[in-house]
């Protein structure tokens, strides 16, 4: 990760939209072998894109293409204290936060990532708010995590490629927090994009978890909930499994 602190300004957050319809004004400074090419920010191996400031809570949406082992950090609140990043590439998304000597993964996506498809533009929205950093891919909820550490202070904004392939921007907008957003809930199994397996869905509307299951004495069906009417016991179901994802709802009562 970046080690430098960038030089420019610092001041209130300026919100706009860049485009890079025109090399000669563009919002952002580039180093490295980042440059403009067909209104779009190409960023090379090792080359970087800095928004300087000093910026605390916003909204960040961005059009990337990822060529294969792409990976991109966007590193936000970043100042000699510390900084924000969320590392996202062709198949994996990490939350982090470093500090001093310190790089902590905070949190991954809650769903499995669209399969890499460097022809496609893949719409990024990163809601910043104290502790709680949310994440849409494509308008679909990734990512939801609230740091257990207060929130770092003020810094700039960062894009860089931390890889050894070649990243593509075609849009960068910042705007408040409220600005950006999608779904409020992530997508059930079923509708993951690019994922064709068997998955079946338990809501236990008819009282009864659906054949396969078993239940412990100490558990029950009953108002479309399954629950746990002393400690211990389990929901069993025989698979048999190998590789899969479970998606589930829980709840827990005082004590």
């Amino acid at each position: 990760m970046l080690s430098i602190i960038p030089a420019g300004g610092q001041g209130p957050p300026s919100w706009g939209r860049e485009d890079f319809g025109d090399p000669d004004r563009v919002t952002w400074e580039l180093f490295g072998e980042a440059d403009i090419v067909e209104h779009a920010l190409h960023l090379r191996p090792g080359s970087y894109a800095v928004y300087p400031g000093e910026w605390q809570d916003l909204g960040i949406t961005l059009g990337v293409q990822l060529d294969e082992g792409a990976e991109l950090a966007i590193s936000y609140r970043f100042s000699p204290v510390g900084t924000n990043i969320l590392v996202l590439s062709s198949e994996h998304m990490i939350l982090m936060r470093e500090e001093g000597p310190r790089l902590d993964e905070l949190a991954m996506p809650v769903i499995p990532l669209p399969p890499p498809d460097p022809d496609r533009w893949q719409y990024v929205g990163l809601r910043v708010g104290g502790s709680e950093h949310t994440v849409w891919l494509n308008e679909e909820l990734v990512l939801n995590h609230a740091e257990s550490e207060p929130a770092l202070p003020d810094g700039a904004l960062i894009l860089e490629n931390i890889s050894d392939a070649l990243i593509r921007v075609d849009f960068i907008e910042l705007g408040p927090p409220e600005d950006v957003g999608g779904s409020e809930e992530p997508p059930m199994p079923g509708e993951w994009e690019g994922v064709d397996a068997p998955w079946f869905e338990e809501e236990f509307e008819d009282g009864l978890p659906r054949e396969g299951w078993e239940l412990s004495e100490n558990w029950r069906v009953t108002e479309g909930v399954a629950r746990n009417i002393d400690s211990g016991g389990h929901m069993l179901h025989p698979g048999p499994f190998k590789d899969m994802v479970m998606h589930v709802r829980l709840r827990w009562e005082p004590g």
